[in-house]
């Protein structure tokens, strides 16, 4: 074969084999064809401040949920704000009460007062005397053995002129020494309501709010309410505050009454004039006829946990101071 021809050959090869390649590439279109991109439509001004206006209102709840569950909202005490006010005294003429006078005045409405208790006049501290309690010698849960015998040591005080009253406020001071032991729980005095029907049956209260401690010494509020029939600590054992020991410390609560049907009434609690429990959502009542009756005045401590050293289970208790509006 001629080389012409050959080279003749090798050339329509060389066209044919071109023919097979693919398109190159040139960014985003191929070779030859343009790739159009579709246009976006962006929100209107508008529709961004709603959106935007939304974004805000759920972070500024969120925010708040935050903050009700980190931080209680600051109220003064309410021994602070009212007015009516009245006071259990606990001495005569300037002199300690006796027991015996002390229950007399009560209206047999006392238990464990008598071997439990003791009125005694206070070198220092908030009032020139205290209601002394010693634990050890009042009757706790484990020591009582009949349907009428109560532990602890306890009265009621019911002051006249609470009438209709929708808001009450009880404050004392009470000192636990160094060595206190808190042993199974424990109880202190709180406020109380009543039925007209029910205190003149002696029924017991329609409500109560008493202090109360757990093992470690966890404080709360232990509520008796319609509800809550057999008491419930608001916190449970976590607990929502400490009583200090060593030192007197100011207890304060207060109770808003709740419109019959509705769960708007307030528990607030002040330890030494700081608030540490306040609630907005409680039911003291299901009737118009459940007033205040005044003060639960339960002292007890329970039995130390077994191996436990005892302390000193004496505890101090300035008078009550009852204020309502």
């Amino acid at each position: 074969m001629r080389p012409s021809s050959i080279l003749k050959r090798r050339l329509r090869q060389s066209r044919d084999a071109g023919s097979h390649r693919l398109p190159e590439l040139s960014g985003p279109a191929f070779l030859g064809r343009e790739l159009v991109m579709p246009k976006l439509k962006l929100p209107s001004r508008n529709v961004m401040l709603f959106n935007g206006a939304a974004v805000l209102v759920v972070g500024a709840s969120l925010a708040m949920v935050v903050r009700s569950m980190l931080f209680l909202e600051s109220v003064p005490p309410c021994a602070d704000r009212y007015v009516n006010a009245t006071r259990f005294s606990i001495d005569r003429n300037g002199f300690p009460m006796a027991t015996s006078d002390l229950q007399s005045r009560l209206g047999n409405t006392d238990w464990g007062l008598h071997d439990g208790a003791r009125v005694v006049k206070l070198k220092s501290g908030p009032a020139k005397h205290a209601l002394q309690i010693d634990m050890a010698r009042a009757p706790s849960d484990a020591l009582t053995t009949s349907a009428d015998s109560r532990p602890g040591v306890g009265f009621t005080w019911s002051p006249k002129g609470l009438g209709q009253t929708q808001s009450a406020c009880l404050s004392y001071s009470v000192f636990l020494p160094e060595r206190f032991v808190f042993g199974k729980g424990g109880r202190l005095p709180g406020l109380m309501g009543a039925t007209p029907e029910s205190a003149e049956a002696d029924q017991g209260p329609a409500f109560s709010t008493r202090f109360t401690w757990g093992p470690a010494g966890k404080a709360d509020i232990l509520a008796h309410l319609p509800a809550w029939p057999e008491g419930r600590s608001l916190a449970g054992s976590a607990g929502a505050f400490e009583i200090p020991r060593g030192r007197w410390v100011s207890l304060e609560q207060e109770i808003v009454l709740n419109g019959p049907g509705r769960k708007d009434g307030a528990l607030r609690v002040w330890v030494d004039g700081s608030i540490v429990v306040n609630r907005s959502d409680m039911v003291f009542r299901t009737k118009p006829t459940v007033t205040f009756a005044g003060v639960l005045a339960e002292s007890l401590a329970g039995e130390p946990p077994a191996g436990a050293k005892k302390g000193n289970q004496k505890i101090w208790l300035t008078p009550f101071e009852l204020r309502w509006q």
